[in-house]
């Protein structure tokens, strides 16, 4: 379940390859998107360095990671 939305066209082609290189070791399980350090919006350490989210706790975060903005619902 790793899809991005279309990339804009003024994109440069360097961060283009990169994005996508990023997706394929997302999709072979080498990099996981989940990985710690990783704060909910109010500074709290929701995953610790190191450590990541399983995916049934990902699709269940309840919480916003900081930067976020909106309520969790």
């Amino acid at each position: 379940m790793v899809a991005l939305a279309p990339i804009a066209s003024d994109v440069d082609a360097d961060v283009v390859r990169a994005v996508e290189a990023r997706q394929a070791e997302a999709v072979a399980g080498t990099f996981l998107v989940s990985s710690g350090s990783v704060n909910d919006q109010d500074g709290y350490e929701a995953v610790a360095a190191g450590e990541a989210l399983e995916d049934g706790a990902m699709l269940g975060m309840e919480f916003f990671v900081h930067g976020a903005i909106g309520t969790p619902g």
